[in-house]
């Protein structure tokens, strides 16, 4: 407990300690006592915040809660930036308000200090990610690793909760920290490579311990470095030598063929044509005034039309306007894919089970509240009608 706060609230709503002190119940000496030694027993906490009636962050302030801290990829205008971070923040403190275990990430993620090399932030990442040197990752497969080390991933529709890319240039993932539990949070307004991007980029800011709103442009930089190479990875293109050739010298082979061997790679490696034309550009095979460059910059914007975004796939019913259509978001097929929806999942289980009120949810969803506690209430009523089938079993006999 924060003891010279705890005084100034003192000192700020009472007019003596000893009026303070009656108000929880005990004597002024008692109180001094408590205050000397800074001990104050567990049961009378409640007490002393009910008495002081303070805001949620004052709380949070004497009780010396850990404050939710986020990293950004890119710098903004102060008002873009001030904009954005409010929305941010208030996602990730309702996300953190679930369970205290929620997203709490394990010891066997290492956090690291300058100095470090690239290649060993790489060998690290693909370790946490169970990935050989030379083996490109997969957006699944990536999901899975990460669940292990409780590092939470929120795939969330930003432009739905006052974070406008367009209008703000605000950047399309951010991480935020509380205390030791951790989530990235990722755009579903996006292909699935550029999730990918996203979510190692973020990955790498982890493990290089950047510290909340102190990174650079040139731990950005690092951090886009590092994606590339582990969704690229140099050493398979060395092994493939075939493939690396005949990427380097696409600009003078059949545009057919070219476009059929990158579809393939889109589709067997969660690739872009546009993300293999800057890592090739990055490692010095190619440069960006090539002809190979260019038409694999033709090809991406061929193939785009082609590639939904994760909101198209996933989220067409996610309407908060709509009291039917976020209902219908919400039923049981949202199992179905479950590391898309995790995010989702848990709020509707933390609704359901009491570990998150529902004005906290009526201020994510940006619903109005007597649509919230409708959609809770019908929440609950199939949760029971679930466990109560799952009780009866399937040979259970209703005609009796």
């Amino acid at each position: 407990m924060n003891f010279e706060f705890l005084k100034n609230k003192i000192s700020e709503k009472f007019p003596s300690q000893e009026e303070f002190a009656k108000s929880i119940g005990i004597t002024r000496r008692t109180l001094q006592n408590w205050i000397s030694k800074s001990e104050i027993p567990e049961d009378k906490v409640f007490g002393i915040l009910a008495s002081l009636d303070l805001e949620e962050h004052e709380e949070e302030v004497l009780l010396e809660i850990p404050q939710t801290q986020l990293v950004f990829r890119t710098k903004h205008t102060r008002k873009a930036n001030l904009e954005s971070e409010i929305a941010c923040k208030k996602i990730a403190e309702s996300f953190f308000k679930l369970s205290s275990n929620t997203y709490k990430v394990s010891e066997s993620l290492p956090v690291l200090r300058k100095p470090y090399s690239k290649d060993v932030i790489i060998g690290i990442i693909k370790k946490i990610l169970s990935v050989e040197e030379s083996e490109p990752v997969i957006l699944n497969d990536i999901l899975d690793r990460l669940r292990i080390h409780n590092v939470g991933i929120v795939f969330f529709p930003f432009n739905k909760f006052g974070i406008d890319i367009a209008k703000q240039r605000r950047e399309v993932a951010f991480t935020a920290f509380y205390d030791l539990r951790k989530i990235i949070f990722l755009d579903i307004n996006r292909t699935t490579d550029g999730v990918t991007f996203d979510l190692i980029h973020e990955l790498a800011h982890i493990v290089c311990g950047h510290s909340p709103g102190e990174t650079t442009e040139e731990d950005e930089k690092f951090c886009d470095a590092i994606a590339t190479e582990v969704i690229y990875p140099k050493m398979f293109l060395i092994k493939n030598e075939k493939l690396l050739n005949f990427l380097i010298n696409n600009g003078d082979r059949n545009y057919l063929n070219v476009k059929e061997v990158i579809r393939h790679l889109i589709k067997d490696f969660d690739w872009s044509a546009m993300g293999l034309a800057l890592a090739l550009r990055s490692y010095g095979y190619i440069s960006g005034n090539t002809k190979s460059f260019n038409r694999l910059m033709q090809i991406e914007n061929q193939l785009k039309i082609f590639n939904s975004t994760l909101e198209k796939m996933y989220f067409e019913n996610f309407d908060t306007e709509n009291y039917e259509a976020i209902k219908s978001f919400f039923s049981s097929d949202i199992y179905k894919s479950k590391e898309i929806y995790n995010g989702f999942i848990d709020l509707k289980n933390a609704a359901i089970y009491g570990h998150i009120s529902p004005s906290r949810l009526s201020e994510i969803l940006s619903m109005n509240i007597g649509d919230v506690d409708e959609l809770i209430k019908s929440w609950v009523m199939e949760d029971a009608e679930e466990v109560e089938e799952h009780k009866e079993g399937p040979n259970h006999d209703n005609s009796r």
